[in-house]
Parts: structure tokens; C-alpha cells; sequence
């Protein structure tokens, strides 16, 4: 058995019917740039001090050699770039 389309829908230029403009670029930029609640900007900030806190224990008590170093120094740089990325969104 197939189904019917609805029958419900409106068109277009039925009576009644109302078009909205397109929004401006500008328009849109602002009506997508939203306010960050004071959960989200707690959770930044703790984020980012544990963040930094890590990192500072890293570079002061450890004393990497060979390849080490450079997994160490990747991961010190995914940090840097989800604190950036935390504080964008």
C-alpha cells in the first residue's frame, strides 16, 4: 500500500500567507551569536585552570628525553588548542 501525500499543506501563495524576507548576513551572524550561561563560563574557566595547572606540573617535575618529549610537547598543544576552542564556543 502507498502512501498519499498530505493534503495538509499550504502553498506558497495561498490566502493567508505571509513570506519573510532573507535575513542579511549581518542579521544572521547576530542571530546565532548566543549568550554563554554562567554553568558554561564556570566550566571554561575550571577547564582552563586545570589546564594550565597540568601543564605547569608537567613542564617543573618531569624531564622528558627521545620521543617522549615530542608526545609530551602534542599533548601540551591539544591543550593549548581546547582551551582556545572552550572559550570560542
Amino acid at each position: 500500500m502507498t502512501r498519499s501525500r498530505s493534503s495538509h499543506r499550504v502553498r506558497p501563495d495561498a490566502p493567508g500567507t505571509t513570506s519573510v524576507p532573507a535575513a542579511s548576513g549581518v542579521e544572521t551572524a547576530r542571530r546565532h551569536r548566543r549568550r554563554r550561561s554562567p554553568t558554561t563560563l564556570f566550566y571554561s574557566a575550571m577547564f582552563t585552570v586545570v589546564q594550565v595547572w597540568a601543564l605547569i606540573v608537567l613542564l617543573v617535575h618531569l624531564q622528558p628525553e627521545g620521543v617522549i618529549k615530542v608526545a609530551l610537547a602534542s599533548v601540551m598543544a591539544a591543550a593549548v588548542i581546547a582551551v582556545i576552542t572552550a572559550w570560542q564556543e
